[in-house]
């Protein structure tokens, strides 16, 4: 199927870092959300945009369906903070279909075991309404 490294998968998802591979995913999932003046295309900028995506401090993952479909990204912010943001954006013809709650908590979960954090910030836009719970061991006061 996916011929690359795998961050992340159980059996309906898999979380991918960001490659050279998902460019044009990447910009039409920025377009859908962007509209056609996302930097993304931006003839000035979008080579200086792209090697942000993959060369930045934050880190960004791409997400598949187990079949090898593009859903769209995963990012997390501040990785090495105490309490790291990650951020999701789906084409939009996976919007709503319960996507974004599964792939947060898939994600969430394998970076707790990398290292242990307080808590994770989820960005949510107008696109994801539905709650995402998280569920891991509490520190004790």
């Amino acid at each position: 199927m996916l011929n690359r490294q795998v961050y992340v998968s159980d059996n309906e998802f898999i979380i991918c870092p960001i490659a050279d591979e998902d460019r044009d995913n990447y910009v039409e999932l920025h377009r859908q959300i962007n509209g056609e003046h996302t930097l993304f295309l931006n003839e000035h900028c979008k080579d200086m945009m792209w090697e942000q995506v993959l060369e930045g401090e934050d880190k960004v993952f791409s997400v598949f369906e187990i079949n090898g479909d593009y859903c769209g990204s995963l990012e997390l912010q501040n990785p090495d903070s105490d309490t790291p943001e990650i951020g999701i954006d789906l084409f939009e013809n996976k919007r709503n279909k319960g996507i974004a709650p599964k792939v947060v908590k898939l994600l969430a979960k394998r970076c707790y075991k990398d290292r242990k954090v307080d808590y994770f910030l989820i960005r949510r836009t107008e696109f994801i309404s539905q709650a995402i719970y998280l569920d891991f061991p509490t520190k004790k006061c």
